[in-house]
């Protein structure tokens, strides 16, 4: 008959099991939310520069990608000739 001990140690690890299949779970569940949002954010920011450019045709508030050219980035911007 197993001990008291080995009882309660085997109940500890099946519950740590338990809490690490939730929060991977959890993990999976909340990168696909996090993914989902900057589709999100991206159809909308889209959608804003659409709108701007109908509204002010003449200013250039956007690079030719879409998106807002942010200054602080330069380390980060791609090389065009890169393919």
């Amino acid at each position: 008959m197993p001990s008291y001990d080995w009882i309660k140690q085997h109940k500890e690890i099946t519950d740590l099991q338990e809490r690490l299949k939730m929060m991977e779970k959890n993990v999976r569940d909340l990168q696909e939310q996090l993914r989902n949002a900057y589709i999100k954010i991206k159809d909308l920011t889209e959608e804003v520069h659409k709108l701007r450019r109908k509204v002010y045709p003449s200013k250039s508030i956007t690079t030719d990608t879409g998106w807002v050219e942010n200054p602080d980035a330069s380390h980060i911007k791609e090389n065009k000739n890169d393919n």
